[in-house]
């Protein structure tokens, strides 16, 4: 190894293009594979953050239910109240937690435009699990969570319709636009909705107070079985009222992230395959650029297995720099830019634990050295002559 390390410094130029081609196909796996996987990392987060089988909103607001459901865009509407009893008496349901609306105004009432999202602590299921993860105290009145992408001017306070709220925490990021919502439970934005319409945002249906709306319920049913069966009883029990079913939402978005992950490992097959052929090619025009090179070594002493040992040390040399090389561009280009990336491709997109990301890498290396280790495998026939004569009249 020493010797093969030698000549990799002796020959620079030789050696650098090699570590480039290798460097190519090492960012090639660990890119691609990253935003592979963070695709469908964001893509869990999303399906956990909805967390539910059904969800009851009302009528009219089909327009609006993905971009704020599923994307997070910001976005209200109402029904009545009254509509949580209902769904709780219904056969099947093992849960149902309400949540509220409200979007904040672009003005000097408000610290920023953000979607506002009340939840009831004492019955949901969707919110808390993902919560819990980076706040573990009960949310007081006045308090808030705001989500990951958020950067108020105040670490400790956040203003809402002339209403100072306390922050009580960040969210950990979910990958999604829920990262630009702030949280808080019901009664806290129950008062923030009465302060909007005192400062002449009415957000409120048919002037009723704000304890007599919900906008959403979402519903887990005992068995996936019986879903079908609470859909259709809810439709005919409540007014007014759409329900939806979770799974369905998500069509669209598990279909774009397929077709696009699909795109990306045919991008990957087909970079590792051009690279490949490239490395092979450079590896048999370096071969017979030092085939007198070798015979030097085979008069000196050395025996055929010996100059194998050179040229595959060498290999794994230059694919452990060029993978190591790659790997770091690799990770300059995918971590600092996780946001664009989620804006670019319209989809969840969530960063993988680093545990997964640093076995990532380590695939991305290891892939780099075999194809460099392959590459070098195809010449040494050309090297395994008779003796060193013959390496002598073939190198000049």
């Amino acid at each position: 190894m020493k010797l093969a390390w030698k000549n990799i410094q002796g020959r620079p130029g030789r050696s650098a293009a090699l570590m480039i081609i290798s460097c190519l196909i090492s960012i090639t796996i660990f890119t691609g594979t990253m935003i592979a996987r963070s695709i469908e990392c964001g893509t869990d987060s999303l399906k956990a953050r909805l967390g539910a089988d059904l969800i009851v909103i009302p009528a009219g607001s089909d327009d609006d239910v993905e971009a704020l459901l599923v994307k997070g865009n910001p976005g209200y509407f109402y029904m009545d109240a009254d509509n949580l009893d209902t769904v709780r008496s219904i056969e099947h349901v093992k849960g149902a937690s309400p949540q509220l609306f409200l979007t904040t105004a672009n003005t000097g009432c408000c610290a920023m435009p953000v979607q506002l999202i009340g939840f009831d602590p004492d019955s949901d299921f969707t919110v808390q699990p993902w919560i819990s993860a980076s706040y573990s105290d009960e949310l007081a009145d006045g308090d808030v969570l705001i989500g990951n992408n958020l950067t108020p001017e105040d670490d400790r306070s956040i203003r809402f319709y002339g209403i100072d709220c306390n922050v009580a925490g960040r969210l950990a990021s979910s990958g999604t636009d829920f990262d630009n919502a702030v949280y808080t439970n019901m009664d806290t934005l129950r008062s923030l909705m009465l302060a909007s319409e005192e400062l002449g945002f009415n957000y409120l249906i048919d002037e009723n107070a704000p304890d007599e709306l919900i906008s959403s319920i979402f519903i887990r049913v005992d068995d996936p079985a019986n879903i079908p069966e609470v859909k259709k009883e809810l439709s005919v029990k409540l007014n007014d009222v759409k329900v939806i079913r979770t799974s369905g939402m998500l069509t669209s978005t598990m279909e774009n992230m397929s077709h696009l992950n699909g795109l990306i490992r045919l991008l990957i097959v087909f970079v590792w395959v051009l690279a490949f052929v490239i490395l092979a090619a450079a590896h048999i025009m370096l071969i017979n650029e030092r085939k007198k090179e070798f015979a030097i070594f085979r008069i000196a002493g050395a025996s055929r297995q010996k100059v194998i040992g050179i040229i595959l040390d060498e290999a794994v040399l230059i694919g452990l720099i060029g993978g190591a090389l790659g790997i770091l561009f690799g990770a300059l280009t995918v971590f600092p830019f996780s946001g664009a990336y989620e804006s670019l491709l319209g989809l969840p997109y969530l960063s993988p634990s680093p545990l997964t990301a640093g076995l990532i890498a380590a695939a991305g290396i290891i892939g780099t050295v075999i194809s460099g280790l392959v590459a070098a495998v195809m010449v040494l026939p050309s090297v395994l002559v008779t003796d060193a004569g013959e390496l002598i009249r073939e190198g000049e």
